[in-house]
């Protein structure tokens, strides 16, 4: 792959961004703690809602199963 100068940037800063969603939302659910399914099931519908304000639809539902994951 060789992006031009404009398209590296853009990578750059739209790894930045979800890197950054990524990090906020692993730290909010080790903040949670232990939970039993059904709360995690609403922990992880709220978070995709407010993830899919700043984001696509579809980077909010990977980064919230990537979190639950970790």
């Amino acid at each position: 792959m060789h992006p031009s100068q404009a398209e590296a940037a853009a990578l750059t800063e739209i790894g930045e961004l979800l890197g950054s969603l990524n990090r906020r939302e692993l730290a909010g659910r080790i903040r949670l703690g232990r939970v039993d399914r059904k709360a995690q099931s609403v922990w992880r519908a709220e978070r995709k809602r407010a993830l899919t304000a700043v984001s696509s639809s579809r980077w909010a539902g990977a980064i919230t199963r990537a979190v639950e994951d970790q």
